[in-house]
């Protein structure tokens, strides 16, 4: 008799796709409503800024918000993720390492390395899994066109054991 662990275990196995465009959507969301945040409080991003120790990034900041907004959009919508994800990683590798680093002397600064780094790191994955077939099915086009995700007993998606986005999750 399978165990609940074993259940759930197994309905993840077959909602694997879903589960991911969750992430996706999830990080659309919140990347959108960063750039808005920052539109909204200029001088709480000015003083993020500012803070960078190099002033060659005080120029392309100012695009920040609006590509966490774009960026975010795409994700969130899943209309041409692979851009959306990639709009996001200069942003992101600047937050980690010129931003967020200098300042990693006290816990707050080491927690916005981190939290950098995770946004980052998921980002990563799913520009990569942008490319493998079986990817969003949660998107505004599948929906649309009436494929949506497979229902609670549903069939296996069509991510295979061999899939390197998969395999980085279960590591």
């Amino acid at each position: 008799m399978n165990t609940k662990f074993e259940q759930c275990q197994q309905w993840v196995e077959t909602h694997r796709d879903v589960l991911l465009d969750c992430v996706r959507v999830y990080l659309g969301v919140g990347l959108f409503i960063k750039g808005l945040y920052f539109l909204m409080h200029p001088e709480l991003f000015a003083q993020f800024t500012n803070a960078a120790a190099n002033s060659w990034l005080v120029p392309m900041a100012r695009a920040v918000p609006y590509v966490h907004m774009l960026g975010g959009l795409l994700l969130a919508l899943g209309v041409l993720t692979w851009l959306g994800a990639l709009i996001q990683l200069p942003v992101l590798i600047g937050a980690v390492f010129f931003v967020n680093m200098p300042h990693m002397i006290d816990t707050e600064g080491r927690e916005a390395v981190e939290f950098s780094a995770l946004v980052l790191f998921l980002v990563c994955l799913i520009f990569l899994r942008s490319f493998l077939p079986g990817a969003n099915p949660l998107s505004i086009l599948q929906l649309r066109k009436g494929q949506s995700a497979p229902a609670a007993g549903g069939t296996k998606t069509s991510v295979g054991p061999d899939d390197l986005f998969v395999d980085l999750i279960r590591i």
